[in-house]
């Protein structure tokens, strides 16, 4: 009987259960699903259990007798082991209901139901929990929500992967909150720098990797955040760089960022040259204020969050609003002349 219990790791995060795959040298265990990552650890354990102790031998007592002795009682012929082979295949194939769902099949039925409920506009900041003056500058001039779809974006050298990764740390241990990692398409000592960190990628592939293998990293961890918020829960995936990925999963991933009326939600805060349309909150960098040290370096004029109100209340928007104008040479709103 297989050590690993199922339930629990389906608990499990995937971080763990990543190191679990790589102990049992499961082949490119980072581009599978929760579920089926769960399927091939269980199966791989299996197997290793078949080998120490084939079958039969829970039949017969222990201490009944040294190894030697018991070893040609266990034998069977070749027949019989393609028997028994035959319906342990056939047992996995034909798995009772619910856990033996084809993994497509259920992705495709929570995606269904995920798409189907109604969403709203975040009304719940996230409550980072930092003293960086970046991120409580963000927190108050550029708020995220639980559900926000937010990129922040800017050109090379704008400091977006550090801002990002700033955000991050100051999420991270949260329980209300579970936070996902990703890496698509980054520099390899990036990655360096998030595994050495306390909260380690998910998945991580350089620039080097093929798209189409970024693609679906992206894709499995966007089934396991749906179902998070369909069970009520509330997902935050972290994810440098959207540019790294073919556009129509770039906006895949963006569009499954929202807040459920009838669940939970899942929030998105990504990297990105430019905003992909459809955000509710855009995070501009300044990269001449990044390279000359002055920090927080955000863009005011060129960064938005929709709905504000939802998120700091009516004076918090309004000094939003002003922050913005002054940033961009114009009057404030509440000083303007009416005719």
């Amino acid at each position: 009987m297989s050590v690993l219990d199922r339930t629990a790791l389906q608990q499990s995060p995937l971080a763990d259960l990543h190191a679990i795959a790589s102990e049992l040298s499961i082949d490119s265990y980072r581009l599978l699903r929760r579920e089926q990552l769960v399927d091939a650890i269980l199966a791989r354990q299996e197997r290793a259990d078949a080998q120490e102790a084939p079958a039969g031998e829970e039949d017969e007592p222990v201490a009944a007798a040294p190894r030697e002795a018991r070893r040609p009682r266990r034998r069977r012929s070749r027949k019989e082991s393609e028997r028994a082979d035959t319906r342990e295949a056939d047992e996995v194939a034909a798995a009772p209901e619910p856990e033996t769902k084809p993994p497509l099949v259920e992705a495709a039925a929570d995606r269904a139901r995920f798409e189907a409920l109604s969403a709203g506009f975040p009304d719940l900041p996230l409550g980072f929990e930092s003293d960086d003056p970046t991120v409580n500058a963000i927190e108050s001039l550029t708020p995220i929500g639980r559900g926000s779809r937010a990129t922040i974006v800017g050109p090379a050298g704008a400091g977006k992967s550090e801002t990002l990764r700033r955000l991050a740390l100051a999420l991270q241990g949260r329980d209300d909150l579970s936070v996902t990692v990703l890496l698509i398409g980054v520099r390899p000592e990036e990655i360096g720098e998030w595994e050495a960190s306390p909260l380690r990628p998910a998945q991580a592939l350089s620039f080097a990797a093929p798209a189409s293998a970024q693609d679906r990293a992206v894709y499995a961890v966007i089934d396991d955040v749906r179902s998070i918020a369909l069970r009520g829960g509330n997902a935050v995936v972290v994810l440098d760089t959207l540019d790294g990925l073919h556009d129509h999963a770039a906006r895949r991933v963006l569009a499954t960022a929202r807040k459920l009326l009838d669940g939970g939600s899942v929030t998105l805060i990504a990297t990105a040259f430019e905003p992909l349309g459809g955000e509710t909150t855009v995070v501009a960098l300044d990269r001449l204020r990044t390279g000359a040290g002055h920090f927080p370096a955000l863009e005011l004029s060129a960064s938005v969050t929709m709905r504000p109100e939802l998120l700091v209340g009516e004076k918090g928007a309004a000094t939003i609003a002003k922050a913005r104008a002054e940033a961009s040479g114009l009057q404030p709103p509440s000083r303007r002349r009416r005719r």
